[in-house]
């Protein structure tokens, strides 16, 4: 058998297989099978990802979405009608222990109402209300130790202040909110020293600055927020992956195939740590995985507030069989 292989950094979930049941009865219960993208699988022999169970809550549609081969439930929703494509009613998402991670009600495909999660530990992360998708009141949000980490206070419409984000290490975010959307001048501090200044527009950044230590506008790239990544981003990971990805005899010769998940941390220098494997279809295949990050060069750092940081990341190998 020849095989091949693909990967992806982080999966978006939001758009699901929208196959249409309007034969089944109330009460029945259809599984789907979805492949690492979240798309139907109808060949019994392909790798899959997930597992989704849908089945009518009149006048709702109900889905919940379980990772393979673990089946860890990570999601129930409800939704209008047997397209799945408009949210309604109850939403809750679970820590992969089994608790709720967050929960509240959707109308018309947008947050509506209270919305409350909780930590892995059972204290709770955050208290937000939404009206029709735009969050409104007082919001909190709160580290797993319990201190509070940011709080907004908007009218009706959205508008008003954010009046400190705690990002840890004694940095600060603050600024303006315009019908749910950062607009206007936010600034952020490290203790008493001014980091940067971002001018936000609908919640894009149209103009940043960095500071140096003396409160000068420092020179070079002045960059918010990035993620860890590859040397060459995913395009260098996949030249890497053809290169060094080696399927396990012993997979193969089992006929074994399916998504590797795993989470691993890079430090500010780009050095890989702490690998842990959140799922896999077989050890072979979690070695193998764990080998080609081990054997590869240094990562990208995280970039936070125009600095590297260490980050904890989630990537997914595909191992697949033809």
């Amino acid at each position: 058998m020849k095989f091949c292989f693909r990967f992806i950094c982080l999966i978006s979930l939001c758009c699901l297989s929208k196959v249409e049941l309007t034969a089944q009865a109330v009460g029945d219960t259809n599984i789907l099978k979805l492949d690492y993208q979240g798309r139907r699988i109808m060949d019994a022999d392909d790798a899959y990802s997930y597992l989704l169970k849908v089945w009518q809550e009149p006048p709702l549609w109900a889905t919940d979405l379980y990772s393979y081969p673990d089946q860890k439930r990570l999601y129930t929703r409800h939704y209008a009608d047997s397209t799945r494509r408009i949210l309604q009613g109850l939403y809750t998402s679970y820590h992969p222990s089994g608790n709720i991670s967050e929960q509240g009600m959707y109308e018309n495909g947008k947050r509506h109402g209270r919305f409350e999660g909780w930590h892995e530990n059972g204290k709770r992360s955050s208290l937000f209300q939404y009206n029709m998708g735009v969050m409104i009141d007082t919001n909190r949000r709160w580290n797993d130790a319990g201190e509070l980490v940011y709080e907004s206070v908007l009218n009706a419409e959205g508008t008003g202040y954010v009046k400190g984000m705690n990002r840890g290490a004694g940095f600060n975010e603050s600024g303006p909110m315009l019908k749910g959307a950062r607009h206007g001048e936010w600034t952020i501090y490290q203790e008493d020293r001014l980091m940067m200044k971002m001018q936000y527009i609908k919640d894009s950044i149209a103009i940043s600055e960095c500071y140096d230590s003396l409160g000068n506008v420092a020179n070079g790239p002045c960059i918010y927020e990035r993620e860890a990544m590859f040397p060459g981003g995913a395009n260098g990971w996949y030249r890497y992956l053809q290169s060094n990805l080696r399927y396990p005899d012993e997979a193969r010769r089992g006929e074994i195939q399916g998504v590797v998940k795993i989470n691993f941390t890079v430090d500010k220098d780009g050095v890989l740590s702490e690998y842990s494997i959140a799922s896999s279809p077989h050890e072979s295949l979690s070695r193998e995985v764990i080998r080609l990050l081990q054997k590869g060069p240094q990562w990208m750092p995280a970039i936070q507030y125009n600095r590297p940081v260490k980050m904890r990341h989630s990537q997914n190998v595909v191992f697949r069989l033809q």
